[in-house]
């Protein structure tokens, strides 16, 4: 356990009806991408501590983060489709030369066509979508062939264990294979890692640009009431259960 500090700020009413509607709104939709990038990280980081070493394990763990850095890369992307989308940038004049630093490092990441446009098919695709569109079918077709046989672990209770190995390796096959066809190099296993360093780049980036912007872009005062300080686990020590029982 390690003691951190956590610094308590309030808002009075007189300073929230500063604030218009518009205002509000890019306020509380941007902490809440912000909150789901937290906690998306940790889980991220709280499953890499599991080291299986035979299966169902390894297929579970697989599963869960999977689904924890598809969401955060979707995330991350429906991030930058609201920055764009409500004019964030259109401020960028006004800006400290800390934020604005921070703000070109993001723009720069996005800049990358290959890497927008992986994270945009993630997120369209596979991410907040369960996919309905014709144009995935091939995709995944030419996924499947690279499996000799499909796989899945069934639970005999309602305990929620029912692990999909088959379909978590084609989908992530059809990401691979688009990688590779958008311009990144490796096999598989590089892939991934190349996958899982931009998505936590991306995470920082936004978290960093997310302290200068909630502190300059709102014309308010927050008010510090008390500094409180807890105890913590590392983050190593951390780990997620695979496999539960009811």
């Amino acid at each position: 356990m390690k003691k951190i500090k956590l610094t308590k700020l309030t808002l009075p009413n007189d300073e929230i009806i500063k604030l218009d509607k518009k205002e509000k709104k890019r306020y509380i939709m941007f902490t809440c991408m912000v909150r789901d990038l937290n906690l998306l990280q940790k889980c991220l980081a709280f499953i890499s501590n599991e080291k299986p070493t035979n299966d169902p394990y390894i297929s579970a763990n697989t599963t869960i983060s999977f689904f924890f850095l598809k969401t955060l890369i979707s995330k991350i992307h429906e991030m930058w489709f609201f920055m764009n989308n409500n004019k964030i940038w259109d401020d960028y004049s006004n800006f400290s030369s800390g934020l604005k630093n921070i703000g070109n490092e993001v723009k720069k990441f996005f800049s990358d066509k290959k890497v927008e446009d992986i994270f945009s098919f993630i997120r369209n695709k596979f991410g907040f979508h369960y996919e309905y569109w014709d144009d995935v079918d091939k995709l995944i077709d030419d996924a499947s062939k690279s499996f000799p046989q499909f796989e899945m672990y069934l639970s005999s209770e309602n305990s929620a264990n029912e692990i999909f190995s088959s379909s978590n390796a084609v989908i992530l096959k059809v990401i691979f294979l688009k990688m590779q066809e958008l311009g990144f190099e490796g096999e598989d296993k590089d892939l991934m890692d190349i996958l899982f360093n931009l998505a936590l780049q991306g995470a920082r980036l936004f978290q960093e640009f997310s302290v200068f912007y909630l502190s300059e872009a709102f014309s308010i005062k927050w008010e510090q009431q008390e500094e409180i300080e807890v105890e913590a686990p590392l983050v190593s020590e951390v780990r997620l259960p695979l496999i539960v029982a009811r």
